[in-house]
């Protein structure tokens, strides 16, 4: 019986090490964090593109635009403006990334285009070497098999422990010193290490979401963006002009949610929408169009689908897209997206040149966690043309308040106040478009009958001991004032 079982279990290692645990793919986007500091969390493995070669892979990742800029004036780089240009970073996976299928052999360049050998085909229990320079040597041993739970997906995976040692062989205390790096059959990396910044910096990182199958949190999503239901509100304000200056289109938006539809799979936001603009200055007719964030009536999109997949300030060879989870304001998160940039990668100088040819440089939309899109703008070419923008100014989300109401007219909220039943006999029910702070109510001759303080957008008043006769029902928040007609039978 004990050699059927060690049979079995050697058979069924052989088995398993027999499958495929790939790292990656470039159809499975995925993205990790600092293991001891889990808010730094913008490392992906994003591939745009990859090369097949025999057995080995070559993968094309995004680069980055980094905070250096050099003069690229009298270069191939000079385009149309020449001048400071922006210079491209790679990725923390380092500039060139390769994988043997029939080795299971990860190979990466650092900074320094030293090499990073990944040698996931050894056997249980051995080592290999996979970076070597004047003082350090660095060692994957692979030490255990067996399945884990990853995001409540139950998958084998291959655990390497990373060994730092001197040229005597003396293990040295760092952090990346007995660090895991774990490889799933399906999922494919876990924990794995930053190589771009290696040796100079040592990091251990740790997958924090994946796309296609989607498993942890890769993105923000829809939902988290969007949770918008029944009487929450937002305003917008735009504001757009000419190029090399000339009048100014001010505008005013808002949305009242007055439905949502979810279906097995969707979810559709209806809208109430008003708009009001305000051309200055008078008497010129030549006013640019509307620039406002504006949304279609219904909105809707996909459950748990991302919002946004691309990496943190990734930029493609044509266009540029930046994308960042570390803005607060109002208390959430914001994730940030650049898109639909004209901008083309110069080789010579490494860098990122401007292109006009559509008249537009950069477009920029902002995201938010509950307040969906809050910002909007374009940088337009050069530094003479104005730039349009438009901005979330107040909201009013599930009764969590945050920036200023404007009116938009006099009696604007006349109409999206409802109460009912109008008539009534014994209550009125209230359901106010954004949040009011007192009420009063008053009978035709305008003698107060009610005062009270309002803390919800729904509420009910007991009319029961109301003679009968025509009411006034006045609310008030610190911007606005607004009356509706009652009737107590």
């Amino acid at each position: 019986m004990k050699l059927l079982l060690l049979f079995t279990f050697f058979l069924g290692l052989t088995y398993v090490n027999g499958q495929n645990f790939a790292p990656f793919n470039d159809t499975v986007p995925k993205r990790f964090s600092n293991s001891t500091l889990p808010s730094d969390d913008g490392y992906f493995f994003y591939s745009q593109l990859n090369e097949v070669n025999g057995d080995t892979i070559l993968f094309s990742q995004y680069f980055v635009l980094s905070d250096l800029e050099v003069d690229v004036t009298g270069t191939s780089c000079a385009g149309w403006g020449g001048g400071q240009q922006s210079v491209i970073d790679t990725t923390w996976f380092g500039r060139v990334i390769k994988y043997n299928n029939a080795t299971n052999e990860l190979i990466l360049s650092n900074i320094e285009l030293a090499q990073l050998r990944f040698d996931f085909g050894i056997s249980l229990g051995d080592s290999s070497l996979f970076y070597q320079n004047a003082g350090n040597e660095y060692y994957i041993k692979y030490e255990s098999i067996g399945t884990e739970s990853i995001f409540g997906v139950i998958d084998f995976v291959k655990t390497f422990k990373v060994l730092h040692y001197d040229l005597m062989a003396n293990p040295i205390a760092s952090t990346l010193h007995n660090f895991e790096i774990k490889l799933g059959e399906d999922v494919g990396l876990i924990q794995f290490m930053n190589c771009y910044d290696f040796p100079q910096t040592e990091m251990g990182l740790k997958l924090k979401g994946q796309l296609n199958p989607t498993l942890g949190e890769y993105q923000m999503t829809y939902d988290e963006a969007f949770p918008w239901s029944i009487g929450d509100t937002l305003e917008y304000t735009g504001y757009n002009s000419p190029s090399f200056g000339g009048p100014t289109t001010i505008a005013y938006s808002r949305y009242v949610v007055n439905n949502r539809i979810e279906t097995v799979d969707s979810v559709y936001i209806y809208f109430d929408y008003d708009l009001q603009v305000n051309n200055s200055p008078p008497g010129l007719s030549n006013y640019p169009p509307v620039y406002l964030i504006d949304y279609p009536n219904p909105f809707g999109y996909k459950k748990g689908e991302n919002l946004i997949e691309q990496p943190g300030g990734m930029v493609e060879i044509q266009t540029t897209s930046y994308f960042s989870d570390s803005i607060e304001s109002c208390g959430y998160k914001k994730r940030v997206g650049r898109v639909d940039a004209f901008e083309l990668y110069c080789q010579e100088c490494d860098c990122m040149i401007p292109y006009d040819g559509f008249g537009t440089a950069l477009h920029f939309k902002d995201y938010q966690a509950t307040k969906g899109i809050t910002n909007m703008s374009q940088q337009l070419y050069g530094s003479a043309g104005y730039n349009p923008y438009s901005e979330l100014i107040y909201s009013n989300i599930d009764g969590d308040i945050c920036g200023n109401y404007v009116p938009l007219g006099i009696n604007e909220l006349e109409l999206s106040i409802k109460i009912f039943p109008n008539p009534t006999t014994k209550e009125l029910n209230i359901s106010l478009p954004v949040q009011m702070i007192s009420g009063i109510i008053k009978d035709a001759k305008g003698i107060e009958i009610d005062t009270f303080t309002i803390e919800n957008l729904n509420f009910t008043r007991d009319v029961s001991k109301f003679s009968k006769g025509v009411y006034f029902l006045l609310v008030r928040n610190d911007h606005q004032s607004s009356t509706v007609r009652f009737i107590v039978e």
